[in-house]
C-alpha cells in the first residue's frame, strides 16, 4: 500500500556510498529538487576529499532549531537517572542544567548551532557582572559548565566539530562569597543543644 506524502522525500547517495532517504520538510517540488542538489554537493565533497565524513555529518545539524538539540540533551540526561545508567544523575542536577542551559540560550539568542559562539557568551558573562544587583560568581559558572557541558555533547555526538565554550573564563568564587561561614556565638550554640 503507498501513501502519499505531504512533503517530498530525497533519495541519493552520501559521501560514503550509502544510499540514503531524507525528508526534506518542502511541499514544492522544486524546493526539494534544490535540497537534492544541496545534499549531493555535499555527498561529492566527501567523496572527493574536499570534507570529511564527520564534517558532513555535522552540516545536517547546522541549521537545526536550537530547540531540538537542547531537548535531545535534556532526554540524554534524563536517561541517566536510571538505575542502570553507570553515570547516575540527579533530578535535581537535570533541573539545574535545564533552567541554565534555557536561560543562557535565551540570553545569547542563539537560535542553531552556527551561532553559538565563545563572543556573545563572554558579554553575557559581562552583562551578568554588570548588572546592579549581579547574580553571585557560582550561579554564572554553573550556568558555564552547562553550557560547556552542552557543548561537549554536541561534538560527542557529531552535532558539532568543535565545542566553542571549552574552558570558559570562570569568576573566583571565593572573592565572591554570598554566605559567609563562621562560629556559633554561645547563644546560638546554647539553643542547638536545647532541641537536639
Amino acid at each position: 500500500m503507498l501513501l502519499e506524502a505531504a512533503t517530498y522525500t530525497a533519495k541519493y547517495r552520501d559521501g560514503v556510498g550509502l544510499v540514503v532517504k531524507v525528508a526534506t520538510g518542502c511541499r514544492s517540488l522544486d524546493a526539494a529538487k534544490r535540497l537534492l542538489v544541496d545534499l549531493e554537493t555535499r555527498a561529492d565533497k566527501v567523496r572527493s576529499g574536499s570534507w570529511t565524513a564527520a564534517e558532513d555529518s555535522v552540516m545536517v545539524h547546522q541549521s537545526t532549531p536550537i530547540r531540538e538539540h537542547l531537548d535531545a540533551y535534556f532526554s540524554h540526561l534524563e536517561s541517566k537517572r536510571g538505575k542502570g545508567s553507570k553515570e547516575r544523575v540527579s533530578p535535581r542536577h537535570v533541573a539545574n542544567v535545564k533552567r541554565c542551559l534555557n536561560r543562557i540560550v535565551a540570553d545569547c539568542r542563539f537560535k542553531s548551532l552556527r551561532e553559538m559562539n565563545r563572543k556573545a557568551m563572554e558579554r553575557w558573562v559581562r552583562q551578568q557582572t554588570e548588572q546592579e544587583d549581579p547574580p553571585s560568581a557560582r550561579t554564572i559558572n554553573s550556568h558555564l559548565v552547562a553550557l560547556t557541558a552542552f557543548g561537549n555533547w554536541c561534538v560527542e555526538h557529531n552535532r558539532l566539530l568543535v565545542n566553542p565554550f571549552t574552558r570558559p573564563p570562570k569568576l573566583d568564587e571565593k572573592a565572591d562569597r554570598r554566605r559567609r561561614r563562621r562560629a556559633l556565638t554561645e547563644d546560638e550554640l546554647d539553643r542547638l543543644l536545647n532541641v537536639a
